[in-house]
């Protein structure tokens, strides 16, 4: 591969690490294939599993945070820590919006589906905590994304005519709350990051 420094470089810096992640993603391919398979309960629990995971990627975050760490989970050392507003298990604030944007609408499209009021309020509250992970990541471009990804759900719900004025209502109320989180706890780094 030519890179345009008077030579050729290699594809990859480093062929074994790069070879552990794609077997990772075939694995992670595995699991969406086999899950695509399972029946609704099935692949409501893998979803659900997602939209808990987001939640706890958050409180890992706010944990370090409020202690100072300076080691993710007090095993891995990062600078990232000392350097960045909110760092979470996945050290790049970019991965980490990523992450957190998928698990929020995951979280919010159960919450949105599902006629129990009780699994309803949970499902909105982790995608609201995985939201506001978000924008606490302060990473521009998985702020766009989060929000072009509750625009298309919200087209979606009323494509779907899922009872169109109660289920916008719980989408509007975990967006707010998601919102209202952000702000409080980080809206000076958020702002500043945006401008």
């Amino acid at each position: 591969v030519n890179i345009g420094i008077g030579g050729s470089a290699a594809v990859s810096l480093d062929p074994g690490a790069t070879v552990l992640q794609l077997l990772k993603a075939v694995a992670c391919l595995m699991v969406f294939v086999v899950g695509a398979g399972l029946d609704p309960k099935g692949r409501r629990r893998i979803l659900g599993t997602i939209a808990l995971s987001g939640f706890a990627v958050v409180l890992t975050g706010v944990f370090h945070k409020l202690v100072g760490a300076s080691d993710i989970l007090g095993v891995y050392p990062t600078a990232a820590l000392s350097g960045q507003f909110f760092v979470t298990t996945f050290v790049n604030p970019n991965h980490s919006a990523g992450f957190l944007g998928l698990a929020s609408c995951i979280a919010l499209g159960l919450g949105v589906e599902t006629e129990d009021r009780s699994r309803r309020v949970l499902f909105l509250f982790l995608a609201a905590i995985s939201g506001a992970g978000v924008f606490l990541s302060l990473s521009r471009g998985g702020i766009v994304a989060f929000a072009a990804a509750q625009l298309l759900l919200l087209v979606l719900l009323f494509r779907g005519r899922l009872n169109l004025l109660g289920r916008a209502a719980w989408w509007q109320g975990a967006l707010g709350l998601t919102l209202s989180v952000a702000a409080w706890l980080a809206y000076t780094e958020i702002a500043a990051e945006l401008a």
